[in-house]
């Protein structure tokens, strides 16, 4: 979990550097929004190799490397001069790394070490996306007039293989294999419930990370400043938080597809307030909008599947 909260942090920290990098480069917002939707691409479209990598190699490998290559990239990012540098360090190489780093190589071990709570579990594993945000975002605003927006990104970077590959190599152990002739060995196929998932997750990510990317900007924009625009935005990224790990028992208990359902329309319904954002009354709206957009999380279906098949499965919803 820790690691997916430094790895969710440090790629959400673009959020807090959009306009010192506009104003430095003398980009359009058009440069860093493209490589905000080529993260979230490169995110979707890498899944199916790590979900079959962290099968194979085993998940702590796969978050380990995935780890170190985001140090690794804040060098990169840190010494970015052109557009076509951002698109690589702030846009592609992101999103491969918290793929490596997040949900599905988490997934991976977490349905092979729990049996009966695997939906708090999960809900529980969900809840360090937005714990990650919530902490990276704010802490870069105040990182950013000691160290510039280069060497903020950079040290948040460095933090994430500097604590988290320790934690991975010494305290994470691979889940071990089901025994030949054991009824987890015997899998379905991941069928249709596996895209519909994968097509709703499409719509959340959609809305999420592009929402999340602009919402420091936009509040600065609306007259509000920097660092309590930053902390609304950590405050709003709590209530996901509780969100997360309360649907992870309640999927335990109650039909998923319904659950989903529910949360899909709030979502959706929520997201108009966005054209409210402003001082005054307009904190309202972000707030109202942002709470109902917190993150959450289905229950893995590993009866279904077997705990072997989470990583194909989750590869092909682009988890």
């Amino acid at each position: 979990m820790v690691t997916i909260v430094l790895a969710s942090g440090s790629r959400t920290s673009l959020a807090a550097l959009l306009r010192p990098i506009e104003n430095d480069l003398g980009l359009d917002r058009t440069v860093l929004s493209t490589a905000a939707a080529l993260t979230v691409l490169t995110y979707g479209l890498a899944q199916p190799f790590v979900g079959t990598l962290a099968a194979r190699v085993g998940a702590r490998r796969v978050m380990i490397g995935a780890c170190v290559l985001t140090a690794l990239n804040g060098v990169g990012v840190a010494s970015a001069t052109e557009p076509w540098q951002l698109y690589l360090f702030a846009g592609i190489v992101p999103g491969l790394t918290f793929a490596g780093a997040s949900s599905v190589p988490g997934a991976v071990l977490l349905a092979g070490w729990f049996t009966l709570r695997l939906g708090l579990a999960t809900g529980i594993m969900s809840s360090a996306i937005p714990a990650g945000q919530s902490i990276f975002v704010p802490l870069g605003t105040v990182l950013l007039p000691a160290l510039g927006w280069r060497g903020t990104y950079l040290l948040l970077a460095l933090a994430v293989a500097a604590i988290a590959v320790p934690i991975l190599a010494l305290l994470v152990r691979e889940p071990p294999r089901p025994v030949s002739g054991s009824g987890e060995t015997t899998t379905q196929r991941p069928g249709l419930d596996v895209w519909l998932v994968g097509i709703g997750y499409f719509g959340c990510g959609f809305s999420d990370q592009f929402v999340s990317l602009h919402l420091v900007a936009l509040a600065t924009d609306s007259g509000l400043d920097p660092l309590l625009g930053a902390g609304l935005t950590s405050l709003l990224l709590v209530v996901g938080i509780f969100g997360s790990v309360a649907s992870g028992p309640f999927a335990d208990r109650v039909a998923v597809r319904l659950m989903l359902a529910a949360l899909y329309l709030a979502r959706a319904a929520s997201l108009p307030l966005l054209f409210f954002a402003g001082p005054g009354p307009g904190i309202a709206a972000l707030r109202c909008s942002r709470s109902c957009s917190g993150r959450r999380t289905s229950r893995i279906r590993r009866p279904a599947h077997g705990w072997c098949a989470i990583g194909t499965a989750l590869r092909r919803s682009g988890r």
